[in-house]
């Protein structure tokens, strides 16, 4: 069954991106922003939950490496070459509590008080209860990353997750545990309106103006021309009388309630009432899809496994309960070279049938729904000059997560009936 759509309901804006490309780790991601940073001549924004400007882009596995420097030392040295290049860094203000991953330095902070075109911005949320918890970037007004993924410490890693890396450490220099997320970059009309979200929100000062030279990521391939992509949207305010915006919650009901054949989710959450009890509804139909959920081992902190953590496993025992005709299958990651040592799960990404797909900054639970500042793209693969860019994200992946080639997934799914959840527990 295919999904109708709606603006307001389903997405603020809709619009083409004229190419689209997913980058399947952080490592990719980062490597990306530091090439078309360093050719950026209009405007670089960066919109985000968290910020560090100590961190590196590139690391030691790259060839850049050696002269990369830190992401702060970049962009300070970027604002004082290219007076015309305005450099503008909006992050959540977070109460003093919780510091939003922020790490911010002296330096760095002297450098933007001392440029005229590098400054940073806290930005407040409608209430104490919500936080602004977008990731995204826009470069030169023709080019955009949206995804799960901050600029800030202990997130850089290969799409591999090695037990140990060399390169992820944080500014410290100490390791940490291998971390998994996702960005999609996508050029064209669709980056103006996501400007004209960010001019929004953010009160920034200055027209949408795209560059008249092309700027696409070196080395990165692109999945899709000519893309019809939504921007759907959480946004709440603490006044009743104002209008709350609960696009991305629709998009996830919209999508599972059309699901014939295969979901693929990835959360680092997993507690929301209504997903749950939408794909209970699928699990108990006789010829309804299979579902396949990965979340982490174990949420990295005390509170997250007392609260998020005991809620997950409630809800997944209702899914279990409505597993009628065993197409459920609920896995982890872990490290492919020590499976003692778990991947952190962060990505926020559904998959409906090869075709449709969303990603994004919103977990599947009560706060991302109905609360938080956020902002994931949607779009029907069918609407693209290449409809089976989905499906061939899905096959990417789970072949990476199995330890297969594409090709080997592939044959593996049709030896067992073409069933995913009967393929995968026969490979972990």
């Amino acid at each position: 069954m295919s999904v109708s759509f709606a603006q307001k309901k389903h997405y603020a804006h809709r619009n083409k991106a004229e190419s689209l490309a997913f980058l399947p780790d952080s490592a990719s991601y980062y490597a990306a922003l530091h090439d078309v940073f360093s050719r950026a001549q209009h405007r670089i924004l960066i919109v985000g939950w968290g910020f560090d400007n100590r961190i590196r882009l590139v690391r030691s596995s790259d060839p850049e490496s050696s002269a990369s420097g830190s992401l702060g030392e970049l962009l300070t040295s970027l604002a004082e070459r290219r007076p015309g290049l305005q450099i503008q860094i909006c992050v959540w203000q977070a109460p003093p509590v919780f510091s939003g991953d922020h790490h911010i330095s002296d330096e760095f902070t002297e450098a933007a008080e001392r440029l005229p075109n590098l400054t940073v911005s806290f930005v407040s949320s409608a209430s104490r209860f919500n936080s602004r918890h977008e990731k995204y970037v826009i470069v030169d007004d023709v080019l955009a990353f949206v995804g799960g993924i901050d600029l800030t410490h202990d997130r850089w890693d290969t799409e591999q997750h090695l037990a140990t890396h060399e390169g992820r450490v944080n500014p410290e220099g100490e390791s940490y545990t291998p971390y998994h997320d996702m960005q999609v970059a996508l050029s064209g009309p669709l980056v103006h309106d996501l400007y004209t979200i960010a001019a929004y929100d953010l009160n920034l000062e200055g027209d949408w103006s795209p560059a008249d030279h092309a700027l696409w990521p070196a080395g990165v391939e692109v999945d899709a021309h000519n893309t019809s992509v939504m921007l759907a949207l959480t946004r709440s305010d603490p006044d009743p009388e104002q209008n709350n915006t609960h696009q991305i919650k629709a998009v996830y009901h919209a999508m599972i309630n059309s699901a014939s054949e295969f979901i693929y989710i990835e959360d680092q959450y997993f507690s929301s009432d209504s997903v749950t009890q939408a794909l209970s509804q699928q699990l108990q139909r006789e010829d309804g899809p299979e579902v396949v959920i990965v979340m982490p081992r174990e949420l990295p902190d005390t509170l997250g496994r007392l609260t998020m953590g005991v809620n997950a496993s409630m809800h997944f025992a209702e899914l279990m309960k409505s597993d009628h005709h065993g197409r459920l299958g609920i896995f982890n990651l872990v490290a492919p070279d020590d499976p003692s040592v778990d991947v952190k799960v962060h990505s926020k990404l559904m998959l409906v049938d090869g075709r449709y797909l969303t990603i994004g900054s919103a977990n599947i639970n009560q706060r991302s729904f109905n609360f938080d500042v956020e902002l994931n793209i949607v779009l029907d693969a069918q609407e693209s000059d290449n409809p089976n860019c989905v499906k061939e994200l899905e096959g990417r992946m789970l072949a990476q997560r199995t330890g297969l080639s594409v090709e080997e997934w592939s044959q593996k799914v049709e030896e067992h009936g073409n069933s995913k959840c009967t393929a995968i527990n026969t490979l972990v």
